[in-house]
This record gives C-alpha cells, sequence and structure tokens, in this order.
C-alpha cells in the first residue's frame, strides 16, 4: 500500500506538471510537437512540484478544512488530466526511448534507488529535527487546519491563537509535501521517501542526458552514477530523508541545465522551464533567496562584461560603495525591513542578521570536506574545475554557470570565515548542508569539465594523426 501511495502521488505531481507545460505551450504557441523524453519527465514533476506548493500556499489564507483541501487537489487533478488530453489532440507527440546504454543507466540507478529505499526502511532512527520542524508543520496542519498560524517562539509566547514551530519562519514547501499524503494516510514518511528517490534519479538521468551529448563516453556516464550515489553525505540525505538541502541541490542544477537549455535552443517553453526552477529555489530554504540572487547576478556580469565602457562604471560603483560600507555604514528601514551593512553587522531584512568578525575555520573546513569522509575524495576536484574556468574559453552561458559557482563558493567561505555562521562549522551541521546544496551543480561541472577534456585530447589525436599520414 505504501508504494501505491508513493507511485500514485508522484504520478499525480507528474499530471500537475504536464498539464501546466502543455498548456504554456498551447498558449503561447511555441510547439506544435512535444517530445515525451526525460527532460520531459523531470521538469514535468518539478513543475508539479510547485504549482501544488503554490496552491497550498494559497490555500492557507482561507478557512478549508482538511477535507476541502483534498476535494480541490482532486478536482485540480481532474482538471490537469482534461489539459493533458486536450494537449494530447491539439499537438502530435513522440516518446522518446532510451537507447541499449540509456536502458543500462537507468536500470543502474533504479538499482541504486531501490538500495537506498531498502537502506532506509531497515535504518532504526529517523530525522528527529525534522520530525520536528519539516515533518512536524505537516502534523499540525492536518491536527489544526492548514491556515493555522504557526508562530516562533517569541510571538508564540504572547499569542493565544496559533502554534510553535522552530520552522515557523522557514518557507514551507518541504512540509507542504508531506502535508498532501497525509490527507489520505498519517504515515506518510515512506511515501515521501519515494518522492525524494525519484526526483532525484530523475535528476541525475537529466545530467546524464546532458553529459552525454557533450560527448560522454559510456563509462564515463557510470562512474558520474557511482560517484554520485556513492558520496556519503549525499546518500545520507536520501536514506534519513526529511531535509530540504537535498531538494536545493537538485533544483540549483536543474536551474543550470535550463540555463544552458535555454540559451542552446530560446523557445518560450525552455524560458518558462528556467523560470519555474528559479522561482522554486526560495520555496524550500531561506538560502535559495542567495542562490536565486547570485544566479541572477551573475547573469547581469557576463552580460556586461564584454562592454568596456559599463564595466568600467561598475567596476567604479563597488568601488565607491565597498568604500562607504566599510567606513561610513548603510543602514535603511524598508516596507521589507531592516537593511544594515558596516564592517561590524550585517542586516538584510529578515534573511540575514549577522555580526561580522574573522573566525578561522581552516581545520574545521578541512575536516568536514575531507577527514570525516563526508564527500569521499570528490572534493580534491575543485582546483582543477575553477582552473578550468580560467583556462579554457567557454561561451556566455557556460560563462554564467562558471561565475555563478565561482561566486558561490566565495559566498560560502565569506559566510563561515566571517559571520556567526563559524558556529555551524564548529558542530559540523550546516557547514555540511551548505556544501551538500552545491553539490550535484559542482559533480555536473566537474564530469562536463572531463568530458571536455576527453574531447580535446580525441581533437589534438586526430590531428596528430592527419599530420603523420600527411607526412
Amino acid at each position: 500500500m505504501t508504494l501505491i501511495i508513493g507511485i500514485l502521488y508522484i504520478i499525480y505531481l507528474l499530471l500537475l506538471g504536464s498539464a501546466m507545460r502543455l498548456a504554456v505551450s498551447i498558449y503561447t504557441k511555441d510547439k506544435a510537437h512535444i517530445k515525451i523524453n526525460m527532460d520531459f519527465i523531470t521538469h514535468a514533476f518539478f513543475q508539479g512540484v510547485m504549482l501544488l506548493i503554490l496552491l497550498l500556499n494559497f490555500l492557507q489564507y482561507l478557512p478549508v478544512t482538511a477535507i476541502t483541501v483534498t476535494t480541490i487537489l482532486a478536482a485540480v487533478g481532474t482538471l490537469s488530466l482534461l489539459v493533458v488530453l486536450i494537449g494530447i489532440k491539439h499537438m502530435t507527440s513522440q516518446v522518446s526511448y532510451p537507447d541499449k546504454s540509456g536502458v543500462t543507466l537507468t536500470l543502474l540507478v533504479l538499482i541504486c534507488s531501490t538500495w537506498i529505499y531498502i537502506s532506509g526502511i531497515k535504518l532504526p532512527n529517523i530525522a528527529w529535527d525534522s520530525w520536528t520542524v519539516w515533518e512536524g508543520k505537516a502534523n499540525q496542519w492536518i491536527n489544526h487546519g492548514l491556515s493555522s498560524q504557526i508562530e516562533s517562539w517569541n510571538h508564540w509566547v504572547i499569542s493565544s491563537d496559533s502554534l510553535y514551530n522552530q520552522s515557523a519562519n522557514y518557507p514551507d514547501g518541504l512540509s507542504l509535501l508531506f502535508f498532501t499524503p497525509k490527507l489520505v494516510t498519517n504515515a506518510a514518511f515512506y511515501k515521501i521517501h519515494l518522492l525524494y528517490l525519484f526526483a532525484f534519479a530523475a535528476s541525475i538521468l537529466v545530467l546524464i542526458k546532458h553529459i552525454k551529448a557533450l560527448g560522454a563516453p559510456f563509462f564515463l556516464q557510470v562512474l558520474f552514477i557511482l560517484v554520485i550515489y556513492t558520496t556519503p553525505l549525499l546518500i545520507n540525505h536520501l536514506i534519513i530523508i526529511g531535509y530540504a538541502d537535498i531538494w536545493i541541490g537538485m533544483i540549483l542544477t536543474l536551474v543550470v541545465i535550463a540555463y544552458l537549455d535555454y540559451y542552446s535552443l530560446k523557445t518560450k517553453d525552455n524560458l518558462f522551464t528556467l523560470i519555474a526552477y528559479l522561482a522554486l529555489l526560495p520555496m524550500f530554504k531561506l538560502e535559495g533567496w542567495v542562490w536565486l540572487f547570485l544566479f541572477i547576478l551573475s547573469h547581469i556580469l557576463v552580460q556586461i562584461y564584454s562592454n568596456i565602457k559599463v564595466r568600467t562604471w561598475l567596476i567604479g560603483l563597488l568601488a565607491i560603495f565597498l568604500i562607504w560600507t566599510l567606513s561610513v555604514g548603510i543602514s535603511l528601514n524598508t516596507p521589507m525591513g531592516e537593511l544594515i551593512l558596516n564592517n561590524k553587522q550585517v542586516i538584510v531584512f529578515g534573511l540575514i542578521d549577522t555580526k561580522i568578525a574573522f573566525n578561522n575555520v581552516t581545520d574545521l573546513l578541512m575536516s568536514s570536506l575531507f577527514w570525516q569522509n563526508n564527500w569521499s575524495l570528490i572534493w580534491l576536484g575543485l582546483p582543477f574545475l575553477l582552473a578550468s574556468f580560467i583556462k579554457n574559453k567557454h561561451n556566455k552561458p557556460n560563462r554564467v554557470t562558471q561565475v555563478f559557482f565561482s561566486l558561490s563558493i566565495l559566498s560560502f567561505l565569506f559566510l563561515f570565515y566571517f559571520t556567526e555562521a563559524s558556529q555551524w562549522a564548529e558542530d559540523f551541521t550546516a557547514i555540511n548542508r551548505i556544501v551538500l546544496q552545491l553539490t550535484p551543480a559542482y559533480l555536473f561541472l566537474l564530469f562536463k569539465m572531463l568530458t571536455e577534456f576527453q574531447n580535446d585530447i580525441k581533437v589534438r589525436h586526430q590531428h596528430s594523426l592527419k599530420e603523420e599520414l600527411a607526412s
């Protein structure tokens, strides 16, 4: 029964997302032909997740009961089915089946996912903090209503009609994914486990498809799957489910893929897919706002870099901003909250509130990345990846992904070396979770680099053979 409900939940999300994608295609008249492949399935699934979260977010403002929510979700599912049927009628569709190597890779991913699922069932413990926080919030909605006001401690102790939860100020995305199957059965844990594994497997198969398109040989594709499914802390978050970091990691990687796809083929469908993934980031964790800002910033920086005049003005304004911030400081009261920037404190609305001071966490960082066996040896490739960004020539879309990843690493180092987040390095908690959010994208870029390196060797070898034959 657990498997059936979990599979039905996945199908429901696929139905929502497929309807959204087909509706966008019909409305924009962007496509008359739909190719149903791994890209379509993965994008449909995550867009279904987005649509479900947005719908439940809207219902939180209404005094609805669990039965009413269930009825609305069923109606939306029925409407989505009608949209899919209309879409199929108006557009020709083609199912793209994998070749022999694709079938083998899919089976390998399925075997790894099955092993993780069985390991999760046999594990005698759970993610206790997720049980009280992410899943805990879902339990509160089931027992008290989806529109119940959930507050942090300071507000709860002075309120007579609210509920307390440690994650009151966190985005509701993951909790709403826990909430939905609880409308059918309270024992929703293993249904959500299937959701995690499907989302991760679909993401990996999309990454494999793109690495293969770049010319990666079969053995490198297999190696990518084995590396990502044997990285200890990454897999721990799939065995002991309940955290949002793995979702941020998957979505962030798919943002990179969607961005490259859009610049490869500038269609409205691809643009919608990119915007949808960017919108998903802040729905799961507050850090999602940081990654969203950094990605948009990376796009802007790369676009204006070729204009020498604009680049000069930008560098000058940035220098003035830094000098003013460090010497005088900035203090503003805005409708979104306080904005305080100086050499002692940073407050950015309700997202960031920390004192600034240098903390030497080098030993802790090295221990987290290498000595504790959290990540095997994958981060040894980081210097080579960063060097390839500088050494090799790349087009603008690839430059944007490289600038984004570089800014993400710099932000990570600033966070733990200069803010109060250093305490999370000392207890080895968030320092690993931030790394986790970047790991899938890092591995994709790393194997992309390896593929390009091998292609370069092939070209040189063929060139040398031609020269030998010519002589």
